[in-house]
């Protein structure tokens, strides 16, 4: 064999062997990251449900969404509704602001009762409307929870630092006239709305088959509150088939 011959084999079969070896080598740097990457994402996903006990303080920091699409566009509006004391402005301010089981879940296998930040939020909003539309003063009580409700807005609407720039007139404006206000990023609604008729339901039926077996159950006596349960789960029985 002629030596040239025999050196390029070898340059060639050298070259073969360092492509196959940063091939390799770029495929373990890109599995790597991938996996570093879809390990990144399962952490920030919440933990199921079933491995708090729900005794004390084991439990979730925040209510497990189903449906979540994280961030959306959202479209900030004014709207000829949602008025302190117009005609129809108590159904608009409950069928708008108010969810399954009143923005409270019940969660765990001893159905542990919880309240959801964005309802008690909304809930501050209802009392301080109610509150500006009445013609009486507000008692001690109320006016109690008037402060605490703007105190608990205050604080949230710091909370979330919305940084979103806004035109300088915004005050100045015919809101009638021009009444979008632009689009923002925002946590998706409809995957909390969604979670809430889906834990709500849970409860109704868990419920429901609580008092079931309490009623099989020797020396079981009515009370007030099987009553209640069962008007609570007709209600919502009702509320779905309409």
């Amino acid at each position: 064999m002629h030596p040239h011959t025999s050196l390029l084999s070898i340059i060639r079969a050298a070259l073969l062997l360092s492509g196959g070896v940063v091939l390799i080598l770029a495929n373990i740097v890109l599995i790597r990251t991938l996996v570093s990457e879809y390990s990144s994402e399962l952490q920030k996903r919440p933990a199921p449900l079933s491995v708090y006990s729900f005794v004390e303080d084991d439990v979730p920091e925040r209510l497990p969404l189903m449906r979540d699409r994280g961030y959306v566009l959202w479209s900030a509006e004014e709207s000829v509704r949602f008025s302190i004391d117009g005609p129809r402005a108590d159904e608009e301010w409950f069928y708008a602001t108010v969810f399954k089981g009143a923005g409270n879940v019940n969660l765990g296998p001893n159905d542990r009762f919880f309240a959801v930040d964005l309802e008690h939020e909304l809930h501050c909003l209802r009392r301080l409307r109610e509150s500006l539309g009445r013609e009486e003063g507000l008692t001690d009580a109320e006016f109690g929870h008037a402060e605490h409700c703007l105190s608990y807005l205050r604080q949230h609407i710091l909370c979330s630092a919305d940084e979103t720039l806004e035109f300088g007139d915004s005050f100045a404006r015919n809101h009638s006239a021009w009444r979008s206000a632009g689009l923002r990023v925002c946590r998706d609604p409809e995957a909390f709305f969604s979670a809430m008729s889906v834990y709500n339901g849970a409860w109704l039926k868990s419920s429901s088959r609580h008092l079931s077996t309490r009623r099989k159950s020797p020396g079981f006596a009515p009370n007030r509150l099987v009553p209640l349960c069962e008007l609570i789960v007709e209600l919502s029985r009702q509320t779905g088939e309409a």
